[in-house]
C-alpha cells in the first residue's frame, strides 16, 4: 500500500482495506480484474461495502475503473488500474492481515511505514490513534487483531510506549562502515 493511500486523510479504513487487496491482484503496471464479489471475500466485507470503497477510491484519484465487455455485448469485470504510488515508498501488508478489520489493515500499514530497517516501531497508542484519526481503544484492538495472526509481536519494554515487532519484515545487517564498495563489471 502506497504512503498516500495509508495516510490519506479522507479514505476510510475499509477503502484502504480494498486498495490492499486491489494490490494483491495488480500485476507490473497496476492493472487488475478481480469482481468486486472477489474482493469482498478476499477482504471479508460485504459486496457494497467494495462498491462505496472503490467509488471513495476513484473518487480522489487513487484508482481508474475501466468497463470490459465480454465480446457478446454483455459486461465482464472492470479493469482497475492503480494510480497511486508516487513517491513516499510502499508499505507491505501481510496476507494474513488482509482477514482483519478494515482498522488493523490500515494500522498495519502504517506501522510498516514507521519501522525502521529491521522491523521495528516503537509509536505510542496516542500517536497511532492521532494519524489514523481514531480512538487508542480502537488502536487495541486493531493491535489485539495483528498480534492474533502473528503480523505484530508486542515485546515488553518499560513505559507506557511499547515496541512492536513486524515479523514480515527481515532484520537486515547493517553494512559494515570498512567494507569496500560493490565492483561493476566492466
Amino acid at each position: 500500500v502506497p504512503a498516500a493511500v495509508a495516510h490519506h486523510r479522507s479514505l476510510s479504513d475499509r477503502a484502504v482495506h480494498v486498495f490492499a487487496v486491489l494490490a494483491r491482484f495488480a500485476g507490473r503496471t497496476g492493472r487488475c480484474w478481480p469482481s468486486r464479489e472477489t474482493v469482498a471475500g478476499a477482504a471479508g466485507v460485504s459486496v457494497r461495502s467494495v462498491g462505496r470503497a472503490l467509488g471513495e477510491l476513484a473518487a480522489v484519484g487513487l484508482i481508474e475503473r475501466t468497463a470490459r465487455g465480454n465480446g457478446h455485448g454483455g459486461r465482464t469485470s472492470s479493469v482497475t488500474t492503480l494510480t497511486a504510488g508516487g513517491g513516499g515508498g510502499w508499505a507491505a501488508v501481510p496476507e494474513a492481515a488482509l482477514g482483519c478489520s478494515s482498522r488493523a489493515v490500515r494500522l498495519v500499514a502504517v506501522l510498516d511505514l514507521m519501522a525502521d530497517r529491521n522491523g521495528m516501531v516503537a509509536a505510542s497508542r496516542g500517536r497511532l490513534a492521532e494519524l489514523l484519526a481514531c480512538s487508542t481503544d480502537s488502536i487495541d484492538r486493531a493491535l489485539r487483531e495483528l498480534v492474533a495472526v502473528g503480523v505484530v509481536v508486542r515485546l515488553p519494554a518499560a513505559g507506557k510506549t511499547g515496541r512492536l515487532r513486524l515479523p514480515h519484515r527481515p532484520a537486515r545487517p547493517a553494512a559494515p562502515v570498512d567494507s569496500p564498495a560493490p565492483a561493476t563489471p566492466a
